[in-house]
């Protein structure tokens, strides 16, 4: 059902999928730089790509593949120079209408964020323990491909940190669910 309305509305979440897809073919080739810096193409949608990042980090960290960290980060600072040149407020503007969107929407998306607030329903102690899993999230990904550095190849990995990226997400919309396609 998500790809159907990717498809219809233009969503951008179809580009990330090819995107992801694209630099998991690369690592699997050993073409580390590109694959990091197709790789990074995912922060045009922050809220899911910021996650994946996040959790790509390590797992390249651990792996000691730093054209692959180079990658993303040439290909970020490049994607924020862009930005930068066509309007020099834009951080700030997504920003502001990242919390408008998290504080009109939240403990409404399918995420760990949604489900907390479920459980607490106390929107300060919410947001404390909303982060707190976050960093559990992101330690035992992190202890996992620590754990699995060598015997974990890009896809497993990618499996791995797709959902936990998903979960780790600020808000998430139905149609994003389709970067489940990649686990």
């Amino acid at each position: 059902r998500p790809i159907l309305g990717v498809i219809q509305n233009g969503q951008i979440v179809s580009h990330l999928l090819l995107s992801l897809s694209i630099s998991i073919w690369l690592f699997h080739h050993d073409n580390w730089f590109l694959g990091g810096l197709v790789l990074s193409l995912l922060i045009l949608k922050p809220s899911v790509g910021l996650p994946l990042l996040l959790l790509a980090g390590p797992w390249l960290l651990f792996r000691k593949r730093w054209n692959g960290i180079c990658g993303m980060i040439v290909g970020g600072l490049g994607l924020l120079l862009l930005g930068v040149l066509i309007d020099f407020r834009w951080v700030i503007a997504y920003i502001s209408s990242t919390s408008h969107l998290f504080g009109k929407y939240y403990g409404m998306h399918p995420t760990l964020w949604g489900v907390v607030d479920k459980l607490f329903q106390i929107n300060n102690l919410s947001l404390i323990i909303g982060f707190a899993c976050t960093v559990v999230i992101l330690a035992v990904e992190a202890y996992f491909f620590w754990q699995k550095r060598s015997e974990m190849d890009v896809f497993s990995a990618f499996a791995t940190i797709v959902p936990a990226a998903l979960l780790m997400a600020l808000y998430l919309w139905n149609h994003d669910q389709l970067l489940l396609t990649i686990p």
